[in-house]
């Protein structure tokens, strides 16, 4: 079992830096994020056990594990992008995970990550907000699905597994691209 010091010091190695998210809570073993709609309101939560097993026959005990009422659509990095910190012109990201939104706002990039697979549901709540929305997929089949239905790009390397300089770049490069929106 890990310590809640040897779990706040994981998130720490995943880029994802714990104290930048309310709400967001740090326990022995489990890390609990919150998960909101548009509006701000908190729906939902993902629970993180970083070294549970994968196929564990207890879903609640399983490496991750998603509560969200049916038929909600919840939201991990909303905070970066709907207040008045949001840049003129910059795009917002949705990725796939927590760990790739944190790895952009470490950045102090606006991103969001979509939690389910379910794009179309998302997409048509997101061309109700006044941003232009950019998918950033995974180099895999799911990755690159989540990226043509959403009309974005794929990453070569994993978010969460690009160094510093790397996603520095890759942001730069995008936002290049998608300036002139």
């Amino acid at each position: 079992m890990m310590t809640r010091y040897e779990t706040y010091e994981h998130l720490l190695n995943r880029k994802l830096q714990p104290w930048s998210y309310p709400g967001l809570s740090v326990d022995a073993g489990v890390v609990s994020f919150p998960l909101y709609d548009l509006s701000g309101k908190r729906v939902g939560y993902q629970d993180y056990r970083p070294f549970a097993e994968r196929n564990c026959k207890n879903v609640r005990e399983a490496r991750y594990f998603t509560y969200l009422p049916k038929g909600v659509n919840g939201y991990f990095g909303t905070e970066s992008f709907l207040d008045s910190r949001m840049k003129p012109n910059w795009p917002v990201y949705l990725v796939e995970g927590v760990f790739k939104a944190g790895a952009l706002h470490s950045l102090g990039v606006p991103a969001m990550a979509l939690m389910g697979s379910e794009t179309k549901r998302h997409q048509e709540q997101l061309r109700l907000l006044p941003y232009k929305f950019v998918a950033i997929g995974d180099n895999d089949d799911a990755g690159r699905k989540f990226a043509r239905n959403l009309g974005g790009v794929v990453s070569p390397v994993d978010l969460d597994e690009m160094s510093r300089e790397d996603l520095s770049n890759f942001v730069s490069n995008l936002e290049r691209k998608y300036a002139n929106y």
